[in-house]
């Protein structure tokens, strides 16, 4: 039998050492043999870290960054990290992008990956809002968020849209009122509620995580929700400007009066998208 590596033919010995699984074969006299050797994949592995020792450079395709501090999976393309939670693919929302309203006692981080929203619920009627500019229509925001809260009445979390010259604003989220809903609110301003416009009962086991979803297509702004980001019911549809025009998006937790708990709002992926 003919040994050959790349169409070289090898001194033929009576026993082969294989090495891996086979890329290279070199000829070993001094133990009567031939070595075949294979190089690994092109995967880096998985390495394990906090979410602030993410390499820049994402390294070979299929190198993973499991966060010990956070929920977060980075797996290389080759060009750029992608960022998984849960197993669900999503855009980190970056901390640095946001600016606050009526932040009061609430606390915020990107420590651990996304952003992560936290208050106590006994400091009156307060939503806490994280908040930037909206882009011009057509456009379309997904969020997906973990809300760690009690059954308590009145505690929601998340998407806004905002009015900045009179503090108005429109809230889609999940909450609890007699149960567990989805529910559109409009507030004047942080502290004053303005108007429960539609909320139905929802299953609270829904899975790790809720998207929400508004769309503005110029005409109409459509809530949109879903389990899993890819497929998404309409919740509710109104004409664009209703009750005020928005020029800022943001996420909003509202704590529940008289609540003497810490309720906390995980956002693990914002996405705003244009035609």
């Amino acid at each position: 039998m003919a040994v050959q590596e790349e169409g070289s033919v090898l001194t033929a010995r009576p026993a082969l050492n294989f090495i891996g699984s086979g890329v290279s074969a070199t000829d070993d006299a001094a133990n009567n043999r031939t070595n075949v050797t294979v190089a690994g994949g092109s995967g880096g592995g998985i390495a394990l870290g906090l979410r602030s020792a993410l390499p820049v450079s994402p390294g070979a395709a299929g190198s993973a960054f499991k966060c010990t501090d956070g929920p977060f999976v980075f797996i290389s393309d080759g060009t750029a990290w992608k960022a998984f939670v849960f197993g669900y693919p999503v855009v980190e929302p970056i901390l640095a992008n946001y600016g606050w309203v009526n932040q009061g006692v609430a606390t915020v981080s990107g420590a651990g990956g996304g952003v992560t929203l936290a208050s106590m619920g006994n400091v009156g009627d307060n939503n806490r809002i994280l908040k930037l500019t909206a882009p011009g229509v057509p456009y379309t925001l997904t969020i997906a968020f973990a809300a760690q809260m009690v059954g308590y009445n009145y505690m929601g979390a998340g998407l806004c849209l905002r009015e900045s010259s009179t503090g108005k604003f429109v809230a889609f989220k999940f909450g609890m009122n007699n149960g567990a809903q989805l529910l559109t609110e409009t507030w004047a301003n942080p502290t004053s509620f303005n108007a429960a416009v539609q909320n139905n009962p929802m299953a609270i086991g829904f899975g790790p995580m809720l998207w929400l979803q508004v769309k503005d297509d110029g005409t109409n702004r459509l809530f949109n929700y879903s389990f899993d980001g890819v497929y998404f019911s309409l919740f509710r549809s109104e004409p664009r400007n209703t009750y005020m025009v928005p020029n800022e998006l943001g996420v909003v937790m509202h704590a529940a009066l008289g609540v003497p708990l810490l309720f906390a709002m995980h956002v693990n992926h914002w996405q705003v998208t244009t035609p």
